[in-house]
């Protein structure tokens, strides 16, 4: 049995992929428990100082920056993790800043023009789609926040893409960390309900500054002060081909609880709306560990892919697939059994809403476990297919939720959110697995 785990461990560890993407995705997973627990308490400082209705109107500003941030970048960010590694590999490092910033020119533009119209008509916004005119002044906020935290994100993107671990790591928390370290300090000092998103918006600010700090530092290591380096450049419309599978790939699971929260916002309360977001701070933390392994497997997919070692990718994936898989039902089965404890933490209310609890685990569970394969495909030439189904599985979502939001309030938005996560990357597996010919995903039973 000793040297049966032994030479499994070395069959594992031997593989310098997996090495780096183990390394990695641990700093990111660490940092973003941190995240996760730091986000509890600052969710318990506004229960306290600020009122429960303070938890609903961070939940919505949020929804909104994040639903903002993703249609106005349309993935350019995230197309960052397969062009980076390409043109480092077959160009040069200036090649591959190129790149980046075409992006962020893309990027400014989009975001001018949605703060602009937000701007102007917040008011006639939160009357026609909200029906509530105290919303007015959140969307104002999150057409402001935009502005720094957009292009937060395509410098976030390109860490990742360059593969800086340890940097991308602690930047992809950092903002949401300084979040809840303003709103102590600000409860000493005046507790107004307007005061949270303000602070949110400064958090964006600082977290924008950090970054911008970090990628010049980056960039002075890699490119240097060789002028002598071939620079392939590549037109806007040609990343947003590549970036438009990842934008439908990352909406699936970025968006879709931003817009249940939309949603609840619409038809129910202030109150409700704060407890679906309690729970959606929960899930995070299963989340959060397959994210820690996506971002990081993403680039070097892309490295493989322009290697020609498609059969180690799906070796890669498995590997990975089979500890996100045993690592959630841990987190699933920890989570769920202090559930109720912490939610009692925040009121009555938010206890009621425990057995939702598990429903959510598992559907972020056979969601993660099965996200590595429409990841890989996704920057393959058969990238249309994931954008198709990406499609189809969205708009059913909003069809479904638009139903049972109303109709069943939390216990409609967590059902719906289950179904469309897990079945949507159902479907992508099997489409890969006949493709590529390889199984890039893990389950009990198919080794």
């Amino acid at each position: 049995m000793g040297p049966r785990i032994r030479n499994r461990l070395q069959s594992f560890f031997g593989d310098r992929h997996f090495r780096d993407i183990l390394f990695g995705s641990s700093l990111s997973f660490f940092y973003r428990i941190v995240l996760v627990v730091v986000n509890l308490g600052g969710n318990l400082i506004l229960v306290r100082s600020f009122g429960t209705e303070a938890v609903g109107d961070i939940a919505l500003l949020m929804a909104l920056v994040l639903a903002l941030s993703h249609v106005s970048l349309l993935g350019s960010h995230l197309a960052l993790s397969k062009f980076l590694p390409e043109h480092l590999l077959r160009y040069s490092p200036r090649s591959a800043f190129r790149i980046m910033k075409t992006i962020f020119l893309f990027m400014f533009r989009n975001t001018t023009v949605f703060t602009i119209i937000l701007i102007l008509f917040s008011g006639p916004i939160s009357l026609s789609v909200f029906g509530k005119p105290e919303i007015r002044s959140l969307l104002f906020t999150a057409g402001l926040t935009i502005l720094f935290f957009n292009p937060f994100q395509v410098n976030l993107g390109s860490l990742r893409g360059l593969q800086a671990y340890s940097q991308s790591a602690f930047l992809s928390v950092f903002p949401f960390l300084v979040f809840p370290f303003l709103l102590g300090t600000a409860a000493f000092i005046r507790t107004d309900r307007a005061v949270p998103p303000r602070l949110f918006l400064a958090s964006a600010a600082i977290g924008f500054f950090v970054s911008l700090h970090m990628l010049y530092r980056r960039y002075r290591l890699t490119v240097g002060n060789s002028p002598a380096q071939s620079v392939h450049t590549v037109k806007i419309i040609d990343i947003l081909r590549v970036a438009m599978p990842l934008f439908l790939l990352n909406l699936i699971h970025q968006l879709i609880p931003q817009v249940d929260t939309l949603l609840m916002g619409a038809f129910h309360s202030q109150n409700e709306v704060g407890v679906f977001g309690v729970l959606l701070k929960f899930t995070q933390l299963t989340s959060f560990f397959a994210i820690s392994f996506q971002i990081y497997l993403l680039p070097k997919f892309s490295e493989m892919i322009h290697s020609g070692q498609e059969k180690e990718a799906a070796l890669l994936a498995r590997r990975t697939s089979k500890l996100i898989f045993w690592g959630l039902l841990v987190f699933t089965i920890i989570i769920f059994g202090i559930g109720r404890f912490v939610l009692l933490l925040f009121g009555p209310i938010y206890a009621t809403a425990h057995p939702l609890l598990l429903l959510l685990l598992l559907g972020q569970t056979l969601y993660a476990t099965t996200s590595l394969a429409p990841l890989y495909l996704s920057i393959t030439p058969a990238k249309n297919v994931v954008a198709l189904i990406s499609i189809v599985s969205l708009g059913t979502h909003f069809l479904l939720q638009s139903w049972l939001i109303p109709k069943f309030g939390i216990s409609g938005a967590t059902i719906g959110e289950v179904i469309t996560l897990s079945i949507g990357n159902l479907i992508l597996c099997w489409v890969t697995w006949k493709k590529t010919g390889h199984r890039f995903f893990f389950f009990p039973g198919l080794g």
